[in-house]
């Protein structure tokens, strides 16, 4: 947290006037010209002070403010490192000495220091627990959030508590933390959202969605809610129910363009091609610069042979989010059933690389440079797809055919062996099926927290 040069200045000139002075009587007192916005004119006649008295912790300490609050943040370590006295009696300001650690990149050090805080100032251990959070040093903010009982916004500390919690993948502990919240009477509607998330990854689908029904009720414009039930509902093979949610979220919020991407996603998953395509036509004419969007109409179109449309779809989202992997990869299936290998192969190249854990891609290349007789290339994809996904069987038999053309017997039968382990549904996937498995897994990654 960063407090204003004004407030913390004040503060801490106080102190400086218990130190040495850095200004005779004919000279403007800096702490008044800090007082009247006037920084450089004060910093000119502190840096005057210091160059007779350069250990001085008081002018250091008013230097390093000001320089933090500039943004200068190495100039600011340096002046805060020479006023321990100083910010040993204000909490705050070591809070600001360690953001600027954090800014230079010295977390070690910077952690050290907020040890040092007073564990019974809730104020203090609360905003070093924001402080850590801020850059992603959960676990420290963790046990500061913790020693901030006390804090006079509990419900404000149990959410931040509760996200780091969230961040660190505890997730039981992140719903522990907020429904004992919520048993104290204190909940809104970050609460809710945040508690229902921890049940989702926690495996508990019921009590997610016990929590997000109930955040609906208390405020049926929170988008979050019926985003995350939608979510909820296509990971836990509820539809039903997330289709119940997500229409009762359009009538609240008619033009929602992510109510509307999930509900057309749970269309899709459920072979509902004409209201899905509904759902992402309305939604790409809400955002009409949507990726996402177009990406969803296109599978669409793929599923229903209309494939010019879904073709000029795909190529209008690599012109304009040429980063996106899964546009290649999609273009690159259709030059595949439309026989263009080389084509196909320069988009698949091409998400691979944009993407090189993404298994699909690397099984099609070796596909692709095994039907060109590239056993070398061949068998680096497909290696690479196996280990990526230990399920695919696909890649499995292609590589069995790979390494008996390279003399390597042993391991061809073993590849085999492995794809007759393997459930036969899979082994047997459609093209439908195979896509929209692969649709689901690239969105979910897209979609992590």
């Amino acid at each position: 947290m960063k407090l204003s040069l004004l407030v913390v200045g004040i503060s801490v000139c106080v102190l400086l006037a218990g130190g040495a002075r850095p200004q005779s009587n004919a000279t403007p007192n800096p702490i008044e010209l800090l007082q009247k916005g006037r920084v450089d004119e004060a910093k000119k006649i502190l840096i005057e002070g210091l160059k007779k008295d350069p250990e001085n912790d008081h002018i250091n300490a008013v230097l390093g403010q000001i320089a933090f609050s500039q943004k200068e943040y190495a100039r600011a370590v340096t002046h805060f490192g020479k006023a321990h006295a100083v910010l040993a009696k204000n909490p705050m300001l070591t809070i600001n000495y360690a953001e600027a650690l954090l800014e230079t990149k010295s977390v070690d050090l910077a952690t050290r220091i907020l040890e040092n805080l007073p564990q019974r100032d809730p104020i203090a251990q609360f905003e070093t627990g924001l402080l850590l959070a801020r850059f992603d040093e959960f676990a420290p903010a963790e046990k500061h959030f913790k020693l901030a009982t006390g804090y006079s916004r509990p419900l404000v500390l149990a959410y931040n508590l509760g996200l780091t919690q969230y961040r660190l993948r505890k997730f039981a502990e992140c719903a522990a933390t907020l429904q004992q919240a919520r048993e104290k009477g204190s909940e809104d509607g970050d609460i809710l959202n945040l508690l229902a998330q921890a049940y989702m990854d926690a495996g508990q689908a019921q009590k997610a969605i016990d929590v997000l029904q109930e955040a609906i009720r208390r405020d049926p414009r929170d988008e979050r809610n019926y985003v995350a039930a939608g979510r909820l509902a296509i990971d836990e093979d509820l539809a039903a129910v997330g289709l119940e949610l997500l229409d009762q979220g359009l009538k609240a919020l008619p033009k929602s363009y992510s109510i509307l991407m999930e509900r057309a996603y749970i269309r899709l998953s459920l072979a509902q091609y004409a209201d899905s395509e509904a759902d992402y036509r309305s939604a790409i004419a809400l955002e009409p610069k949507s990726g996402s969007g177009r990406i969803g109409l296109a599978f669409v179109l793929l599923q229903s042979q209309h494939l010019p449309e879904a073709a000029s779809l795909l190529q209008d989202v690599v012109r304009t989010h040429p980063s996106n992997y899964f546009a290649h990869y999609l273009l690159g299936e259709m030059r595949i059933h439309e026989g263009l290998d080389d084509e196909a192969i320069t988009y698949l190249e091409k998400a691979t690389a944009l993407q090189p854990a993404f298994s699909a891609a690397h099984t099609n290349l070796g596909k692709l440079y095994l039907k060109k007789n590239n056993r070398a290339a061949a068998l680096r994809e497909l290696e690479t797809a196996v280990k990526l996904d230990p399920e695919d069987t696909t890649a499995y038999y292609q590589l069995s055919i790979a390494y008996r053309r390279s003399g390597e017997k042993e391991k061809a039968q073993q590849a085999l062996a492995l794809v007759r382990r393997l459930n036969e549904e899979q082994r047997n996937l459609g093209t439908t099926r195979f896509l929209t498995q692969k649709y689901r897994k690239a969105r979910s990654e897209a979609l992590a927290p």
